[in-house]
């Protein structure tokens, strides 16, 4: 999976690089590379969703988890 996305981000920087040496305007393939890429790495870093990004503590599955594994951990060491 990591080298799709790092494939993901050479197209983008090759697009953006192509872009900035021939100028004029946005190229037609910018917002596709754009797009592939944020999804690949929302997917990656387990963003729900395509809304806005949440930048809270627990805005992942994976931190939600943990915050539930730690509030039972408590639980038990409280017994």
């Amino acid at each position: 999976m990591r080298d799709r996305l790092g494939s993901l981000f050479l197209g983008l920087r090759e697009c953006c690089t192509t872009w900035a040496a021939d100028g004029g305007p946005i190229p037609a393939d910018l917002y596709k590379w754009r797009n592939l890429v944020t999804t690949f790495l929302r997917r990656d870093l387990d963003v729900i969703g395509f809304d806005a990004y949440d930048f809270d503590v627990d805005s992942t599955l994976l931190s939600k988890l943990q915050m539930e594994l730690d509030a039972g951990r408590r639980r038990i060491g409280a017994r």
